[in-house]
């Protein structure tokens, strides 16, 4: 039960609204796009479309996983989750002793939502910055506990940049450092990119344990998994 508030618990982090300015400007207006909620949904990415992936975890809405949470803003979302291999194989051994041994599953998580108009879509590029600048540059967020939920120490280091992808704008934020839960740490790695393009945005995050990863697979895979889903929507 405690793995399982704490997987929980990032899962509110990640979708989580906060105010925050708008963060960068288009370079400058783009066809008006028209795609559906259906078409958004189609468009997510499979277990065999991620590097890695072992399995999609939960599709929302899916008619009311706890996982699904709520929605940030007045926009249509779609979204799911995928769970990543364990970085020491992918038998069934090895995924149960990383469920043993580990505080988070290594996700990858895409959302996308279709909002009224362009001016919300921005508001929710500017939450998603404004919930990535309490990571940048140093940080040091001390173990929470209340109201059924747990949030864990965080501590490390984070970075800012902006995203540019054909008509879609926005940023990506990384960070890198440790999650301490009572006495259990594991060094963790995020990246997350979150771009618009007109009254939509798409958000990509990835979380995985930072021991046995190549050094910058979170941004890779983040970045390789949002450019394929634009690619998929068209």
């Amino acid at each position: 039960m405690i793995r399982r508030a704490v997987v929980l618990l990032f899962v509110v982090l990640v979708l989580t609204a906060c105010s925050g300015s708008e963060p960068i400007s288009s370079a400058g207006p783009a066809p008006a796009r028209d795609d559906t909620v259906e078409e958004l949904k189609a468009a997510l990415p499979t277990a065999d479309d991620v590097d890695g992936a072992r399995a999609v975890t939960t599709t929302c809405p899916d008619g009311g996983s706890e996982r699904c949470g709520t929605r940030v803003s007045e926009g249509q979302q779609v979204s799911r989750f995928l769970e990543l291999s364990p970085v020491t194989g992918t038998s069934s051994a090895d995924v149960e002793r990383a469920e043993k041994d580990t505080l988070l599953d290594d996700i990858v998580f895409v959302s996308a939502w279709k909002h009224e108009t362009d001016a919300a879509a921005k508001k929710s590029i500017a939450m998603f910055r404004s919930g990535q600048e309490m990571y940048e540059g140093s940080y040091d967020i001390e173990q929470e506990r209340g109201e059924g939920r747990v949030s864990p120490a965080l501590a490390g280091t984070g970075t800012i940049e902006t995203l540019t992808l054909g008509e879609w704008s926005g940023l990506i934020g990384n960070r890198r450092g440790t999650l301490t839960f009572d006495d259990q740490t594991e060094g963790r790695v995020a990246s997350e990119a979150s771009v618009r393009s007109g009254a939509y945005a798409v958000v990509v995050t990835v979380e995985i344990l930072r021991e046995g990863r190549p050094d910058g697979h979170a941004e890779k895979l983040a970045r390789e998994v949002l450019g394929d889903y634009l690619e998929r929507l068209g």
